[in-house]
């Protein structure tokens, strides 16, 4: 078994795009536009090999802005056919093996909505949440980056609990926005009155129904892990 770089073995993309689609749905143009982004350098796409032409799973890396040879492995996926046979670890550790021997990584990031017992496993501990623009990193001016270190620094000092003035300002929103959208309901004694219905109930969100890029920044939605290698 072995990774190899997606952009290095093109061959790979179709498969790899339909094990990542059973998961986090997506068109195939949007799918493929952002595999072809996988370079040297970072975000790199990484093909689970386990034999040749036979695709079973995917990672990604990704650069963390504001720390010095860190990364952050996303998308970490076996085929829903394997799962459950401890390939997951296997890919884990060899996505590691790159990122250290290739790319020189010392640290390496994740975050998790529901895996934390299994990742726990593998070394990780929890941590503060770190930043990452993935495949929009090259996009970024030097300026720009250098406002996402000092931004990195603010969340390592400090850290993600909100502060009592901006509870305070949430809660006043909040109330706020409840009284303006109340209705004064009528006389119920009237004959005429008829209640109105009642409200339908809100779609209970999932996981897959959150943006990532939301939930990697949301400590109450995401749990963050580290693990120096």
């Amino acid at each position: 078994m072995e990774v190899v770089p997606l952009h290095k073995h093109l061959e790979y993309t179709e498969k790899c795009v339909q094990i990542l689609n059973t998961y986090w749905p997506r068109s195939t143009a949007a799918r493929e536009h952002s595999l072809a982004k996988s370079c040297d350098h970072m975000p790199i796409s990484l093909a689970f090999i386990m034999k040749p032409s036979e695709v079973i799973g995917y990672s990604r890396i990704s650069s963390v802005q504001g720390i010095k040879n860190a990364c952050l492995i996303e998308s970490v996926i076996i085929e829903e056919s394997l799962r459950g046979k401890g390939l997951g670890r296997i890919l884990m550790k060899l996505t590691e093996d790159f990122a250290k021997s290739r790319l020189g990584i010392k640290s390496v990031y994740l975050s998790t909505l529901d895996q934390e017992g299994f990742y726990s496993k593998l070394g990780y501990v929890p941590c503060k949440p770190v930043i990452s623009l993935g495949d929009n990193a090259d996009k970024v001016s030097k300026e720009m980056l250098q406002k996402f270190a000092r931004l990195q620094l603010d969340l390592e000092l400090n850290g993600t609990n909100k502060t009592e003035e901006q509870e305070n300002q949430l809660t006043a929103q909040e109330n706020s926005h409840t009284k303006h959208n109340s209705v004064t309901q009528p006389d119920s004694s009237q004959d005429s009155f008829i209640p109105p219905p009642p409200p339908l109930p809100a779609p209970k969100p999932t996981a897959h129904s959150y943006s990532r890029a939301v939930l990697r920044l949301n400590p109450e939605k995401v749990v963050w892990m580290k693990k120096d290698i």
